[in-house]
């Protein structure tokens, strides 16, 4: 993965997560615009070296399938990535850290879970909205996930929608009371939340 200078196309540099280099999957720059988020690690946007290790996430190249994605929340505070298929046949559950740390803040699932594609539905789509975590799946299940302060995390279904092939990303109004997603045949369906309709 590289970063480049968009007025001059030069390669500004390299990224890297410990002694290898970033996979170019799914990343996220902070919003400061300071670190940038990988699968295994933070990474300093001017260097490109890795200023902190994802607490439980591996180092190195990693293979995301569809559902992979990592995400800051709006103030920079938490950083969210999982519903990652990977070889042979697991599923690494959903997980929030601390982006000033590096720890584990909470986790959806367990540690590595058997996939089965009758049961396991792929999330197309992560979002952190202050201390929860909006997923979204292939068929159209929006869930809001809780996971802030000392209580055990609490899931909450928020719509279903008859979403057709749904793609991330997802993205959220400023109140929070609707979201825009990509479709996979072109376009783009904005919700709103609170009815489960489409508004546009």
């Amino acid at each position: 993965s590289k970063v480049i200078d968009l007025q001059t196309g030069k390669v500004m540099l390299s990224l890297k997560a410990g002694d290898a280099c970033a996979a170019p999957h799914d990343m996220a720059w902070s919003p400061d615009g300071n670190r940038i988020a990988v699968g295994s690690a933070l990474i300093d946007a001017h260097s490109g070296q890795t200023v902190r290790a994802l607490q439980g996430r591996e180092t190195g190249f990693v293979f995301p399938q569809p559902g992979w994605s990592i995400r800051f929340g709006p103030d920079g505070a938490y950083i969210a990535a999982g519903g990652q298929v990977i070889a042979p046949n697991r599923l690494l559950p959903i997980t929030v850290w601390d982006a000033n740390t590096g720890a584990k803040v909470a986790q959806m699932g367990p540690d590595e879970a058997a996939y089965d594609p009758a049961l396991n539905r792929t999330r197309v789509a992560l979002a952190l909205d202050g201390q929860s975590l909006l997923v979204l799946y292939e068929d159209g299940e929006l869930v809001r996930w809780t996971f802030g302060g000392d209580t055990p995390p609490v899931r909450t279904t928020l719509v279903r929608m008859p979403v057709v092939a749904a793609q991330p990303p997802l993205t959220w109004s400023a109140d929070s009371r609707r979201f825009a997603v990509g479709n996979r045949y072109g376009g783009a369906a904005v919700w709103d939340v609170e009815t489960g309709r489409q508004v546009a």
